[in-house]
């Protein structure tokens, strides 16, 4: 079948000669035939131009698969890297930084920083100064000790050729003391020790006495030794050596008349005592201690009216006096200074 701008140009020839043949006056018809078609096949070609009609499958596909391989080739071209020429030193093999499994034994050693970047658990981060050993070094010892001690007394009576009644019904008491101690070193201390005991005296009433009370005071220079030089208890014995007193005091009726006296012996003093201290803290020790102080009484002095008034030098062999006691005390040590 011929296309429509084909069948209408026949048209418009054979009405050309049918004018023709009428006369001239239909020149004008002729024109506006051949413009139409013109008009016509024109915009015939513009719909052609603006919708191609669709290509068959097989070709489209042969088509876009020939132009995908020259363009996949030239990027694979381009994206491939430039292979590096290998080197001629053998390469060194890198360390692992694998975190060890549990239950592995971490490497140790000079490479153990190296082969394990992870520091071992419980072990401070690096940089860090090793955490101290609280162990043994928690319970320091300090060059200042000072100890306040408390506790019971028992005096020591002794008898007479005659009688005992210038000691006879003494009785425990309370005693109480300060030492102050300086440590030289771990195993060695000195200084000195006041102690004064608060003692019972109840006279026999056959020896016409009555409220009585006793009392003993000594002062000492201390040396003791110690037998640790770390840990959490601190053991010790330890010696004194100075001057001690040992007293009664009673009412008693003489000429019908009541008057109050004090027998007193005093002398040279020796003491030794063994103790352990636990530790509370870094700086306080607790701890029971044992001593035994003798005095040395050369005589036994008494006087009237509270010791102001006349004082008379008795024979202590023959009516016995008080020449030592023997104490339990707890003691409290606080330690100050340069720790040893």
């Amino acid at each position: 079948m011929a296309p429509p701008a084909t069948s209408a140009t026949i048209r418009c020839t054979l009405s050309f000669v049918q004018v023709t043949l009428s006369g001239p006056t239909t020149l004008l018809a002729l024109g506006l035939c051949l413009c139409v078609t013109a008009a016509k096949a024109q915009t015939a070609d513009h719909a052609s131009t603006a919708h191609p009609p669709p290509a068959q499958p097989s070709e489209a596909a042969g088509a876009e698969d020939v132009a995908a391989e020259p363009a996949a080739a030239g990027m694979e071209g381009a994206a491939a890297p430039p292979q590096r020429a290998e080197s001629l030193e053998p390469e060194t093999e890198r360390p692992s930084a694998t975190v060890p499994a549990t239950g592995t034994s971490t490497p140790t050693g000079p490479s153990a920083a190296t082969t394990n970047p992870y520091p071992t658990p419980g072990s401070p981060p690096p940089g860090l100064p090793p955490a101290r050993d609280l162990g043994s070094e928690a319970y320091g010892r300090y060059a200042v000790e000072l100890i306040p001690h408390l506790g019971p007394a028992w005096p020591r009576c002794q008898p007479g050729t005659e009688s005992s009644h210038n000691c006879a019904g003494t009785r425990v008491g309370a005693n109480l003391g300060f030492t102050a101690l300086w440590r030289v070193s771990s195993y060695f201390a000195w200084g000195g020790t006041l102690a004064i005991g608060l003692l019972q005296y109840e006279p026999p009433t056959e020896y016409g006495r009555e409220h009585g009370s006793a009392a003993s005071v000594s002062l000492l220079l201390l040396a003791r030794g110690y037998f640790l030089e770390e840990g959490s208890i601190d053991p010790y014995v330890q010696l004194g050596l100075g001057g001690g007193a040992l007293g009664t005091a009673f009412d008693e009726t003489v000429d019908g008349s009541e008057e109050h006296f004090e027998e007193t012996g005093a002398g040279p003093a020796l003491q030794i005592g063994a103790g352990i201290d636990f530790y509370l803290t870094r700086h306080l020790r607790l701890g029971p201690a044992v001593a035994y102080t003798q005095v040395s009484v050369d005589k036994v002095r008494r006087c009237t009216g509270g010791g102001e008034g006349d004082c008379v030098d008795l024979m202590k062999e023959d009516d016995g006096y008080l020449d030592g006691y023997l104490s339990v005390t707890a003691r409290l040590t606080v330690g100050l200074g340069e720790e040893l």
